[in-house]
């Protein structure tokens, strides 16, 4: 696999690790900081700044600084470590999952959808284009020309904290009306809509079909 050039990740913290900005509504900086929390084991939710580093980096780690002017963490979090945390817009929840191209038996997964039925994502660089190696920060590699939006990703549910259910199997994929409809069959009616493939019930309308159904669940339990 042909790569562009990669630069040493230290020379990326030396330009913007430390930087600390507000957040805009259409628009986020990776390795920058922004205002955020963790929640630990104990259910405390602890305020600070922390490192927004990107989409895949973040599943693996976080900084946390207690305040705007630290030049250094005051702690670096793994997923056994705490229960959840947010920086920018983003809310990452530990879960027993591994990301692709990781060894991973627990990861950060980015919450898309919240309520009776979760939804989450986890995400992968099939080119493996950014290599983060937090123990050796000399061996990490990024590839300037890498882009979030070129990742891949998992799509994960939880139903009020169970086990994950993995929405990126095939037979989701494959067979979306039979299986998802299965997965929501408390719902009568947004199921039969599944089981039809009514327009606006199909794979690629999962984040909206989780987001009604929710709103039903929460009107009728």
């Amino acid at each position: 696999m042909k790569h562009i050039k990669y630069l040493c990740v230290s020379a990326l913290f030396s330009l913007s690790l430390y930087t600390t900005s507000q957040e805009t509504s259409d628009t986020i900086k990776l390795w920058t900081r922004y205002p955020g929390y963790i929640i630990t084991h104990d259910d405390d939710t602890i305020h600070g700044n922390l490192l927004l580093k990107n989409k895949i980096s973040n599943q693996g780690k976080v900084f946390f600084f207690d305040n705007a002017e630290a030049e250094e963490p005051v702690k670096k979090y793994k997923p056994r470590d705490i229960r959840a945390y947010k920086v920018a817009n983003r809310v990452y929840e530990t879960k027993k999952h591994s990301p692709e191209y990781t060894t991973m038996r627990y990861s950060f997964l980015l919450k898309v959808v919240n309520g009776p039925v979760s939804l989450y994502k986890s995400f992968y660089d099939d080119k493996q284009r950014i290599k983060i190696n937090e123990d050796d920060i000399w061996k990490s590699k990024i590839d300037f020309s890498f882009s979030e939006d070129e990742l891949q990703e998992e799509i994960l549910g939880c139903r009020q904290g169970k086990k994950l259910e993995d929405f990126t199997k095939l037979k989701y994929l494959l067979k979306f009306n039979k299986s998802m409809s299965k997965y929501l069959s408390d719902c009568p009616k947004i199921a039969e809509k599944i089981r039809n493939k009514e327009e606006g019930y199909q794979w690629g309308d999962l984040e909206k079909i989780v987001k009604e159904y929710n709103e039903w669940y929460m009107s009728n339990n």
